[in-house]
Order: C-alpha cells, then structure tokens, then sequence
C-alpha cells in the first residue's frame, strides 16, 4: 500500500508545478496518515474483538482501493 501511495507523486513528476520538495511533504503525510489509520483501526478492533487479521487488512484494503480508483481516475 505504501508504494501505491507514492506511485501518484512519482507520476507527476514531470509536472512542473511544485517541486521535489513539495511532494516529499505530500508523500510524509499520506504516509503519517496511514501510520495513524492503522493504527487506530488496530486498536478499534482490539476493543471491538474483531479477528486480528481483518482488522490488519482492513486498512491495507481500503487505502489500496481508494488509490486504485483514483489512479484509474486520472
């Protein structure tokens, strides 16, 4: 999951608006918002007792679809 994050910003490298720099940041904090989603759905589904393993592919699975479709988007 964490390379489809990155692939959107090594895609538009080319682009001349901002700079490498800028999607350094981009790519720090979509990487520091996943940290946080999994863990917060890990802990979720530690109070809820869901099965460990759901509950660690559940992030994965939603990210990697919401990239996917916005990869095919543009």
């Amino acid at each position: 999951v964490m390379i489809l994050i990155a692939l959107p910003l090594v895609l538009k490298s080319s682009a001349r608006t901002g700079g490498a720099s800028q999607r350094i940041v981009i790519g720090l904090g979509a990487g520091i918002l996943f940290f946080v989603f999994n863990r917060m759905v890990n802990f979720m589904g530690l109070s809820y007792g869901i099965h460990p393993a759901l509950s660690a592919a559940i992030p994965s699975f939603v990210v990697a679809t919401a990239l996917v479709y916005m990869l095919r988007r543009s």
